[in-house]
């Protein structure tokens, strides 16, 4: 929505809303909270189940792979909170249409808020991994 939709909509609404991408309900591993489960199904602690199946001939831990993924949803979800704060400060979103803007900038009109903004936004972006193991 945000890159195919009508230009900037969705951030304003993100920046307005910031619960609506909140993830709080994915298991990464550094804590207890998990996947949600269907009513009358039992929840298996991943520390005492260990999944495993093979692929290529190698065994793959589900486990590992599921508390990946669920770490890659919340840097990723992140990076979107980022992005949707520093549009809301400084009105402009640099993924899609920010090319040149702050090579135009000067001290004054607020270079230096508008790069940090930048700066945040790259920082969360590093942190997702979208590459599989």
């Amino acid at each position: 929505m945000i890159r195919e939709g009508e230009k900037d909509v969705t951030l304003k609404y993100l920046r307005k809303n910031p619960r609506t991408i909140a993830v709080s309900h994915y298991t990464d591993g550094s804590s207890s909270t998990s996947l949600p489960r269907p009513e009358g199904h039992t929840a298996y602690h991943s520390s005492k189940v260990n999944f495993r199946f093979r692929r290529s001939g190698a065994d793959v831990d589900i486990t590992r792979l599921v508390q990946e993924q669920g770490r890659n949803i919340k840097h990723y979800s992140q990076y979107l909170h980022e992005r949707a704060r520093a549009y809301g400060d400084v009105k402009t979103d640099y993924v899609r249409n920010g090319e040149g803007r702050l090579r135009k900038l000067s001290i004054e009109k607020g270079l230096l808020r508008e790069v940090e903004c930048v700066q945040q936004q790259i920082r969360s972006l590093l942190r997702c991994s979208v590459g599989t193991t």
